[in-house]
């Protein structure tokens, strides 16, 4: 793909078996090709001018966010300095079946005020694997100054307040960061949906980027990995993981990019995030935190009810007949029947399109909607089996088709035999100026 239309595209795809749902993985597989992770690898290090990268994949768990190292940093062992304890903490240890096998006390820092009770509280475990454990005797301590450090923009920005309640000796296992991170979601379940984060550290020489996140909650609990760096870094990196898990997508990279944590061009220079990013998170910190946890408010805060104002265009635009005819054509190439479309789920990738423009995000997670199929059922579309491909940047309807046509996720959504309608959605505008979406359903 030439690196003048490199830009963002993800598949997903959801299979419906008897009364069990079952999310397949599309898009890069992970498991068994890792060069999806050197390509983005390769954009970062060999690119001067300002792109999107492409930095996602996705697994049945959502979106799948991969990060170099930074350019100035370096990995191996090193010493995170002190940062200011925000209280006095009692901390659980958990071994890999979240038995608790130790406690841990820090003291609150003399020179630290508490917090305000209106902050948002969000919890976090701190998970560090086998090989980082045996190259920092202290990890515990290292780790919460890591934490400590890169949460101070939360602190200041978001007046959210990342709390370390425990660590988690984790075993990782894996060939890549992606299966990697798999590992670390898998063998953190019985901390997922009671604790808010959990904050991956390794030291595995399969662990082949400088962090990988997902782009929203697993379980309700957002779950990343970072791999040791200098000092001057990693509490940046950390907060850049953290904050795919709140929804964000890159920025622009290169120096003609927003000076923000989310353009990896700047990511160990700033701990700031731009206007747009700032809002995503503050719509999106719903997602954390407990029922009971008001952040020292006296009412909960409601979460957006979503729209459901019936979409009422009642045909395709130009460039969405276009990516049809485009689809029909390649399946046609390969003696498969063409889709047919169905309006009502055009109107529905119209509005996933829109949405992503409007609220400036890049996911199949949708703040306002949820999934794609929490979408289309919302608007009564029924189906046996169902995907969706999502894109931006691209100018026309050959380009974005070229770009999924060069993935073997979204290839096998467009070529899927089972498949019967599509939904085509074109959306004008926003950060990346033109936001695509296809939803493909069988019936």
């Amino acid at each position: 793909m030439s690196k003048k239309l490199l830009s963002l595209i993800v598949a997903l795809t959801l299979l419906l078996s008897s009364s069990t749902t079952v999310y397949a993985a599309n898009g890069s597989d992970t498991s068994d090709d890792s060069s999806f992770f050197h390509q983005i690898i390769n954009f970062f290090e060999n690119e001067k001018q300002d792109q999107k990268p492409l930095a996602k994949s996705v697994t049945p768990n959502g979106d799948m966010i991969v990060d170099p190292v930074p350019k100035g940093a370096k990995t191996g062992e090193r010493t995170v300095g002190d940062a200011p304890i925000e209280r006095d903490t009692s901390l659980k240890v958990f071994d890999k079946k979240g038995k608790i096998i130790d406690k841990e006390r820090f003291s609150r820092s003399k020179a630290v005020k508490a917090k305000s009770p209106r902050a948002k509280v969000v919890t976090a475990v701190i998970a560090a694997d086998e090989e980082y454990r045996a190259a920092f005797p202290h990890w515990k301590e290292n780790t919460m100054n890591i934490v400590e450090k890169q949460d101070k923009a939360f602190n200041r920005d978001h007046n959210i307040d990342i709390q370390v309640k425990g660590y988690m000796e984790w075993q990782s296992e894996g060939n890549n960061s992606g299966t990697l991170l798999e590992d670390l979601t898998k063998d953190s379940g019985a901390h997922q949906r009671t604790y808010d984060f959990v904050i991956g550290f390794t030291k595995d020489p399969r662990f082949d980027v400088g962090g990988i996140a997902w782009g929203g909650p697993v379980n309700e609990t957002g779950i990343s990995v970072t791999v040791d760096m200098n000092a001057e870094t990693i509490h940046r990196v950390v907060q850049h993981e953290l904050s795919h898990n709140f929804g964000l997508a890159h920025d622009y990279h290169g120096p003609g990019g927003p000076k923000c944590i989310m353009n990896y061009y700047y990511t160990h220079r700033v701990d700031q995030w731009d206007a747009s990013h700032k809002a995503q998170i503050s719509q999106n910190k719903r997602w954390y935190g407990t029922p009971a946890n008001t952040g020292g408010n006296t009412k909960p805060q409601k979460p957006e009810k979503p729209s459901t104002k019936k979409p009422t265009k009642k045909s395709l635009s130009a460039y969405e007949k276009q990516v049809v005819r485009l689809v029909n054509l390649e399946r046609k190439k390969r003696g498969l029947k063409p889709l047919k479309v169905q309006l009502k789920l055009s109107k529905v990738a119209r509005l996933k399109s829109q949405d992503m423009r409007n609220n400036h995000y890049f996911s199949h997670h949708s703040p306002t909607y949820g999934s794609p199929f929490d979408m289309m059922r919302r608007y009564r579309i029924t189906f046996r089996a169902a995907g969706e491909n999502i894109a931006a940047g691209q100018s026309t309807p050959k380009a974005v088709m070229n770009a999924w046509m060069k993935s073997d996720g979204h290839r096998r959504n467009i070529l899927n035999a089972n498949f019967t309608h599509i939904g085509v959605g074109y959306a004008k505008g926003g950060s990346y100026g033109r936001y695509w979406t296809q939803q493909f359903i069988s019936r």
